[in-house]
């Protein structure tokens, strides 16, 4: 045997010989002592157990700290410039995204790289914008207000500068809301809304700055009894537009118990609505489809633009309770798909998970939208959730990532990947500086 070996054999008796007089000095200490003893190691048996048993569950601490599971997978961006409640996101030929809101005055400009995952201010825009936009061909972004303010802007994507442009040249009804649709070509429909529901429809040459009003007061009047109240319009083609209107009321349920948000009563009624379809060459209507559909009084359907169909989802049930702001949320979701090829009508599934407005489809036709649960009266946690048409199934994805934020902006990049940012961690949220500057990435998992 070496001398190393010798040495090392000697070291571990000595060793032994320490640790066996340390168990005879504590095993003859007395008895108060002796229970001390235990209790200290139990309570070091303990932290060990908890620290190996935490490190073990990897599902929970994934689900709570990294917020990725099986089918998401979330990661942190370079946090916005300017805080902002809903961000109006805009996805630019370029791959960039135009982020407008926030700032001074509501009209902070920023860019979000999705190469750097990094947000830079840019110049502010002239007036504070929504939701409320289109992207022409050339990829110049068409900026207006469906409000009453009427206030009309260029964005161009290559200088990102602002251009204001005269809101006179354009079609309005005074103290009436207007909205814009691409018809392509550089022409756009102009939508004016007039009294007790009428919509009057105009096509604007963008070239010309000029526009033809297509039915006047008395023609508009005839169309709206025959036809009823435009509540949807959507481009088919450059020629021809889809419209949605409502009829006349089937049948009625009457539900006192259910007050509703602010309402009266809340009566489940089944409404009767037309398809109908616009020429703009011959300005003439047609009646393509009818279905019926059931709801509730007063709460307006939420549409959402797919590539083949229109997902139209609306609350089932209304919350007594509900936190503010009352207009982003709802506690259970029926969604129904209007097919544009066949012009029918089906039931596509339902959600148990709130629902918001702000919704993106996915590279592969799912829905992604905003959604979550209510925690209590004045507690609501947001998350995200996929629809699936197909299935007519809705998944949370996690309830954790994005808790306590609403109102959040949710973007399709070209990846396929989905930028989520501003919203703000529940309250009431009076502008933009109740908002924050939050903004994560999230990578669905494609099939």
């Amino acid at each position: 045997m070496s001398n190393k070996n010798k040495e090392n054999n000697q070291n571990m008796g000595l060793e032994n010989k320490h640790n066996i007089s340390l168990w005879k000095k504590l095993w003859g200490l007395k008895p108060t002592y002796k229970l001390l003893v235990v209790l200290a190691f139990l309570i070091l048996g303990i932290s060990i157990s908890c620290t190996v048993s935490y490190a073990g569950n990897t599902k929970n601490s994934i689900k709570q700290e990294n917020y990725n599971n099986e089918t998401t997978k979330i990661k942190s961006t370079g946090r916005m410039k300017y805080k902002d409640i809903e961000p109006l996101c805009i996805l630019l030929p370029n791959n960039n995204v135009l982020v407008l809101g926030g700032g001074k005055n509501g009209t902070g400009a920023q860019i979000f790289d999705p190469n750097i995952n990094k947000y830079r201010i840019i110049q502010d825009s002239y007036f504070p914008h929504h939701k409320d936009y289109l992207l022409l061909d050339d990829g110049t972004v068409f900026l207006y207000d469906s409000g009453y303010d009427r206030q009309i802007e260029l964005f161009d994507y290559k200088t990102e500068t602002f251009k204001k442009l005269d809101d006179k040249l354009f079609p309005y009804n005074k103290f009436a809301r207007r909205y814009f649709l691409s018809l392509g070509n550089n022409r756009l429909l102009v939508v004016t809304r007039g009294m007790q529901g009428m919509r009057y429809y105009h096509v604007f040459d963008l070239n010309t700055m000029k526009y033809q009003t297509l039915h006047d007061d008395n023609e508009q009047k005839l169309l709206f009894e025959k036809y009823g109240q435009p509540m949807k319009e959507i481009i088919i083609d450059e020629n021809t537009v889809m419209i949605i209107t409502f009829k006349k009321v089937v049948e009625v349920e009457d539900n006192p118990n259910d007050k509703g948000i602010g309402y009266n009563t809340n009566e489940k009624r089944i409404e009767e609505y037309n398809i109908v379809s616009l020429n703009l060459n011959n300005k003439q209507y047609k009646i393509i489809g009818t279905y019926r559909i059931p709801r509730y009084k007063q709460q307006a359907f939420i549409y959402k633009n797919l590539k083949n169909s229109i997902l139209i989802y609306y609350p089932k049930n209304i919350p007594s309770s509900d936190p503010s702001p009352k207009r982003y949320k709802y506690k259970d979701v029926d969604f129904y798909l209007l097919d544009l090829k066949t012009n029918s009508l089906k039931k596509a599934g339902t959600s148990k998970y709130a629902g918001s407005y702000d919704s993106v489809e996915l590279k592969d036709g799912r829905v992604l939208f905003n959604t979550g649960k209510f925690g209590s009266s004045t507690t609501y946690y947001v998350g995200l959730a996929i629809f699936d048409p197909k299935t007519g199934k809705t998944s949370l994805l996690d309830e954790y990532s994005l808790r306590y934020h609403t109102g959040m902006g949710l973007t399709l990049l070209h990846d396929g990947s989905v930028l989520i940012n501003g919203g703000y961690k529940g309250g009431f949220a009076l502008d933009w500086n109740d908002g924050t500057k939050f903004s994560k990435r999230y990578y669905p998992k494609y099939k």
